[in-house]
C-alpha cells in the first residue's frame, strides 16, 4: 500500500512539472573551458591587508564611486547610499532610494547618477537632493536598471538587465536575475 502510495504521489509530482505553465523558457548554452591560474588569472594576495570600510547596518554594495574630493560613496541592498567622508571608515547614510540602488556614476557638477533595479534612473544633487529622471525609453519600461556611466561629453548609457522579469516585480534583484539566468534568453539592453 506504502509503495503504491508513493508511486501515485510521484506520478502526480512528475505531471505536475511536466504540464504546469511556466514563463521561463530557457535557451541551452554551453560553459567555455575554464583558463588555467595562471597569467591575469593567476592566484593573488595584493587584497589581502586591505583596511575594510563600516557600513554599520547595511549590506550588498554594488556600486561605489569617489568623489572629486575623496569622499566614497556606494549603493546598497536596504537602498541607501553610504557615504565615508575622506579618510574615515565608518559610513553614513547619505541618501534614500525608493527601491534598490546598483549603478552609481559621478556628473559633471559633484553630482550622481544612480540606477535603482526597481524605479529607474535618478539623479542626486551634490547636496542630497534626489529626483527621479528616467522610468522608461521609447516607451518601454525599465525592468531591472543595472549599471551607468557618463562620458566625457556627459552622456549616459544605461544598462536595464532584462525585459522579461522585473526586479521590482520579483522583490528583489537576486530573485529576477535567477528567473533571467534560468532563461538565457539576452533580452537586456543598452540605453
Amino acid at each position: 500500500m506504502i509503495v503504491k502510495t508513493f508511486f501515485g504521489l510521484l506520478m502526480l509530482l512528475v505531471a505536475y512539472f511536466c504540464f504546469w505553465p511556466v514563463v521561463i523558457e530557457p535557451l541551452a548554452w554551453r560553459a567555455p573551458t575554464a583558463p588555467d591560474y595562471l597569467g591575469d588569472f593567476a592566484v593573488n594576495d595584493v587584497l589581502k591587508n586591505v583596511e575594510q570600510l563600516s557600513m554599520g547596518d547595511q549590506s550588498g554594495p554594488e556600486g561605489v564611486v569617489v568623489d572629486a574630493v575623496g569622499n566614497v560613496y556606494a549603493t546598497t541592498e536596504q537602498g541607501w547610499i553610504v557615504r565615508w567622508k575622506k579618510g574615515e571608515l565608518e559610513g553614513e547614510k547619505w541618501v534614500k532610494l525608493p527601491g534598490r540602488g546598483l549603478g552609481i556614476c559621478l556628473g559633471s557638477n559633484n553630482d550622481f547618477w544612480v540606477a535603482d533595479a526597481f524605479e529607474g534612473v535618478f539623479h542626486i544633487s551634490a547636496e542630497g537632493v534626489l529626483t527621479r529622471r528616467l522610468t522608461e525609453v521609447e516607451g518601454q519600461p525599465l525592468q531591472y536598471a543595472n549599471d551607468l556611466v557618463m562620458s566625457a561629453d556627459g552622456k549616459i548609457y544605461l544598462t536595464d538587465s532584462t525585459a522579461r522579469f522585473s526586479a521590482k516585480t520579483y522583490g528583489s534583484t537576486y530573485k529576477a536575475s535567477l528567473v533571467d539566468i534560468i532563461e538565457h534568453q539576452y533580452t537586456g539592453r543598452l540605453i
